[in-house]
């Protein structure tokens, strides 16, 4: 028995369709219309495919010499996409997989046998079937390089590269495609293909190092999960390029738009590009490896250093006798592991042959170490990129602080001490596991309260340390009163509540604090002397929870006086049926 997800699935399945271009004839207008879906758009997978191949090692370099081809085939399986045909493996579902509408979708089975036992072909179909047409395609390489048949690989490998592309890109790898389901309708053109080209100069891929690629299918999955966390992101900077430039999503996104998402994603989309270049030569190398016929004799040993092979020695040695091994990695690498005849084994230092009797190969295989950040922030701000950020070592990673409206950084803390750094922080030539910590407050400011020489009703729109009366209002003549059911005096004044003071003369009271832009206030049923924020908050905008309003609002100014607006400084009266919550907010922003 299947899991049917049909309810939660978008159907069909068929990815928004983006108009390239209109051609308008005078008297006589006629559209020509042609539909896309391309993840990064022709542009990006053309770089993946050709920056792909200068990973590749020299013992490739008959397959490094047609990386022109590769680029130029690298969106030939778009053209392939028939959304009439409903075949497991047909084009359309093999370009994304909506990983995240799956529940507890990290742990899913990767065999797609299982799959479709769990939720049922029709639905594993609809959702993509991105991570086993990567494994298809891989397995079609296989063979094409095992028979020589180089005309038709190099079609295969350019196929590949395009699937590799679209699983580096996030917005292939959620139902949230398009940004429907969170109001960024449309994001995913503004951001794989409009944005891309606009900015594709800044996308440097450099050397790195190819790896052999035991299991395609897990591999595949790795790089998915990745891309699916970068799914908010985007989304967030979306949302902060629109208020930045003020495009409120009609018509044409202003050039200012893209500046700003620019700035928001360009560092996880660069090095998603890079990972994506390397994913594909590692890939591509893999299927070149498998494909080799057995070519060794005596022991054979080869070392695999920044994925490039290296035959170190052939030793002819003495029937019956043992013969031993150590493996050294270079800084900054370490033993991934050792394979003897083919077969892995458990030592990762040295290894012994004991009373050789046939010929043997042993591989040793060194993978460059990985260091995790830990990047976090609290709330009232973004870091960007957060979470845990894996760099391989000697590689280098800037981390974007950005606080909301009406905060601040108040401290950055890197391996738990403080540094200065307060826009963005950079960590170079990571060797080691690093955090970062990004606390925000809420702005410091200063307010003036005006009195009279007379009794005042007055109230504490700042969050301020030192609240006692005679440090906040020292030329203060009497106590300060609150009002609970009767007339309490205090010795402290807080914010939320109004208080009665008296001053002998008319003067400002300056008050320095954190600035308080809404507040929840607990009132009693019957009358309420309330206070106030540092905005003012038309009465309409006030929100009453558990509780209704019985009269208006009465401020005090030489005798009571009705008000529409709550004023910063100031305290109101105001009868309530209940005992409940009035909230504070103002609805203008």
């Amino acid at each position: 028995n299947h899991i049917d997800l049909t309810n939660h699935m978008h159907l069909p399945k068929k990815r928004r369709q983006y108009p390239l271009r209109f051609i308008v004839f005078p008297f006589l207008f006629t559209f020509f219309t042609v539909t896309v879906s391309f993840s990064w758009g022709s542009t990006g997978h053309k770089k993946i495919n050709l920056k792909a191949v200068m990973h590749l090692p020299e013992t490739m370099s008959d397959l490094k010499a047609d990386s022109l081809f590769y680029r130029d085939h690298a969106s030939d399986a778009d053209g392939r996409k028939n959304y009439s045909d409903t075949a497991l493996f047909q084009e359309a579902y093999r370009h994304y997989i909506d990983i995240d509408i799956y529940p507890n979708y990290q742990s899913l089975p990767h065999d797609l046998d299982s799959m479709i036992m769990l939720y049922g072909r029709s639905t594993v179909r609809n959702n993509g079937t991105l991570p086993w047409a990567i494994v298809l395609t891989f397995d079609s390489l296989v063979a094409q390089l095992s028979r020589g048949n180089i005309a038709k690989a190099e079609s295969t490998m350019s196929d590949l590269g395009h699937y590799v592309g679209d699983a580096h890109q996030p917005l292939h790898c959620t139902k949230n495609y398009d940004g429907d389901e969170t109001g960024n309708d449309g994001i995913h053109s503004r951001y794989e293909s409009s944005m891309i080209n606009s900015f594709q100069s800044s996308i440097i891929i450099n050397w790195d190092s190819v790896q052999y690629i035991a299991s395609p299918l897990d591999y595949a999955f790795e790089f998915i999960y990745h891309s699916n966390s970068l799914v908010d992101s985007i989304l967030l900077a979306d949302d902060y390029a629109k208020s930045v430039s003020g495009w409120n999503g009609a018509g044409s996104p202003p050039t200012s738009y893209y500046n700003a998402l620019w700035a928001k994603t360009a560092q996880f989309t660069k090095e998603q590009f890079q990972n994506a270049t390397v994913a594909l030569a590692s890939l591509w190398y893999s299927a070149w490896l498998n494909a080799q016929p057995a070519l060794y004799d005596t022991i054979n040993v080869y070392s695999v250093v920044n994925s490039i092979t290296t035959h170190l020695d052939s030793s002819v040695v003495q029937s019956g006798s043992d013969t031993s091994y150590t493996f050294t990695p270079q800084t900054g690498y370490h033993v991934d592991s050792i394979y003897v005849d083919g077969i892995k084994v458990d030592s990762i230092t040295s290894y012994t042959f004991y009373s050789i009797s046939s010929n043997h190969t042993i591989t040793v295989w060194y993978s460059i170490n990985t260091y995790i950040i830990t990047a976090n922030a609290s709330p009232y701000g973004t870091l960007i990129p957060s979470g845990a950020i894996v760099l391989p070592y000697n590689n280098s990673q800037t981390f974007i602080i950005t606080p909301d409206s009406g905060y601040t950084v108040d401290n950055v803390l890197i391996d738990g001490l403080p540094v200065d750094s307060t826009s963005s922080y950079t960590f170079f030539n990571v060797q080691q596991n690093h955090s970062i910590v990004v606390v925000f407050k809420r702005i410091s400011m200063l307010i003036r309260i005006p009195v009279t020489g007379k009794w005042n009703m007055i109230s504490i729109p700042l969050e301020i340390p030192d609240n006692r009366k005679t440090t906040l209002f020292p030329t203060s003549t009497s106590q300060a009163f609150a009002f609970n059911g009767s007339y309490v005096p205090k010795d402290s004044l807080t914010h939320g509540a109004g208080f009665w003071l008296k001053f002998d003369t008319s003067e400002s009271i300056t008050l320095v604090g954190e600035r308080i832009d809404d507040d929840t206030i607990e009132v009693k049923a019957g009358w309420n002397l309330i206070g106030s924020t540092v905005d003012t908050i038309l009465t309409t905008c006030i929100i009453f929870l558990s509780t209704t309003i019985e009269s208006p609002f009465f401020g005090y100014d030489n005798g009571y006086t009705q008000s529409d607006a709550i004023a910063p400084g100031k305290a109101y009266w105001v009868k309530v049926s209940d005992d409940g919550q009035l909230i504070l907010k103002n609805c203008g922003k």
